[in-house]
């Protein structure tokens, strides 16, 4: 089996750095520059090397955010032939869609299936959220009610 390597997966970065940044615990946050930086950059070592920097980057950074500036140890690719492989060969609206339902995800993890917290984190109005929510299939209610547990029911 063909796994391409995580410059080829840009969509995987950030989902996966947060993955690393939550299990190296103290709840701290990537900015948004944070997130560009990482996605810019050509990951040589792949998601060893995006662990690596995130368990760093939570150790050494003070903080609950960290940003672009924190992940200076991270060598941003200087060739542009370097840059343009590390982009997937797909359209822009192909590509902006998949990072639209990349952060609604994230938003409603945060808020935890809140959808009107997700859509305040997301600097959106609800309604839109819905409506995205809509477009891309995204029902995520069976993720939300799942973690409820309701008195009436006992566990088998």
């Amino acid at each position: 089996m063909h796994l391409p390597p995580l410059r080829e997966r840009t969509g995987d970065i950030v989902p996966l750095a947060e993955h690393f940044l939550a299990k190296a615990g103290g709840g701290k946050q990537l900015t948004s520059a944070a997130t560009a930086r990482l996605v810019r950059y050509g990951w040589p070592g792949n998601v060893r090397e995006l662990k690596n920097a995130m368990e760093r980057a939570a150790i050494l950074v003070r903080g609950d955010v960290i940003d672009a500036l924190d992940l200076g140890f991270l060598e941003e690719r200087q060739s542009g032939r370097a840059e343009a492989e590390a982009w997937p060969d797909e359209d822009l609206p192909s590509a902006l869609a998949r990072l639209e339902q990349a952060l609604i995800r994230r938003a409603l993890r945060r808020a935890a299936g809140n959808r009107a917290e997700a859509a305040r984190l997301l600097n959106i109005h609800r309604q839109l959220l819905y409506a995205k929510l809509k477009r891309y299939g995204l029902d995520l209610s069976e993720e939300r009610t799942d973690a409820v547990v309701s008195p009436d029911v006992k566990p088998d």
